[in-house]
Parts: structure tokens; sequence; C-alpha cells
């Protein structure tokens, strides 16, 4: 049987958290928060868990490949930062279509404001009481990995399924 944890092991990171350098603070009060639940979220933060002396495109991809979600905290310091236009064109690159595997956090901005290439997913929105946003982006990671554990749970299934085993008896 296919549990959220067997899914969770499946990568380095549960999320990667992007944002500009000027929203550091907001960013790691997030990782602070998800790494703190009782899930015990793996986050990965740029400052902290890349490589000393890495390139940074290469720890980019590197932390986009081995993190389940990415979470883009996008503000107007994030839309200005070429690294996190970056960052956020190879999130999309990595899962066009994205099966909640992308989560914008929008803050302090409009929804005309957001990129262009985020108009049309589901964002969250950053509130005036900081533990809402951050309870929102909890939930749409457990969501993510609660549909990540059915879709192997029915692929595992389908694979052992009564023709596999017809076709093993010959």
């Amino acid at each position: 049987m296919v549990n959220v944890w067997t899914v969770r092991q499946r990568k380095d990171y549960d999320a990667c958290i992007c944002h500009s350098e000027k929203d550091l603070t907001y960013a790691l009060d997030l990782v602070s928060y998800l790494e703190g639940q009782t899930e015990a979220f793996r986050c990965f933060l740029q400052l902290r868990d890349s490589e000393a002396g890495g390139s940074i495109p290469t720890e980019i991809c590197n932390a986009l490949t081995n993190s389940h979600c990415w979470v883009l905290l996008i503000t107007q310091d994030f839309i200005e930062d070429r690294w996190c236009n970056y960052q956020m064109q190879q999130a999309i690159a990595e899962a066009p279509m994205s099966n909640g595997r992308i989560i914008p956090f929008i803050k302090d901005l409009e929804h005309e404001q957001c990129p262009r290439e985020l108009r049309f997913m589901y964002k969250v929105w950053a509130s005036s009481v900081k533990d809402e946003g951050f309870h929102r982006i909890k939930t749409a990671l457990l969501t993510y990995f609660e549909e990540a554990r059915r879709a192997i749970a029915m692929s595992s299934a389908a694979s052992s399924g009564p023709g596999l085993e017809k076709q093993r008896e010959k």
C-alpha cells in the first residue's frame, strides 16, 4: 500500500521556496512554519541549501528537480529579479501542466500585476495574518501529496491487475 510518506521520500525536498533576496525574511518565516508542522515538510531554501561555490543556474535546476512542489513567493521584487524569473520559467518548463506542483504565493500584488504565465493558475494570496497564507500553502502541499499517492496507488493496481497475472502464467 502506498502512503504519503512513501511519495514524499521519492525526492529530497517537499517544496522549493523561490523568492527574491529582498523577501528573504518572509521566506524564512514560511520555511520555519512549514518545517515546524507535524508533517515536518522538507523545504529547499537557496541561501541555506545550495552548494557553496555552485553555479546559480545549476543549483536552481537541481533544487527544482529534487523538489516535489515549487512555492513561488510572488512580490514586486520577485517580478523585477532576473533570477526569480529564471526560477519561475524553469518550474513552468519542468511541469507545464503542473497538477499542483507550482504554488504561486502572491504577496502585496493585484491579480493584474501577476506574471502572465501564472495568471490562470490557482494562487494562494498572502493575507494580513501571516499564518493564514502559510496554512494555505501547507494545505496545497498536503493536497498534492494525497493526489500523488492516489495516482501511484491506481497505477500500481492497474499494473498488477488480473490481465497481468494471466500473462505471467503463460
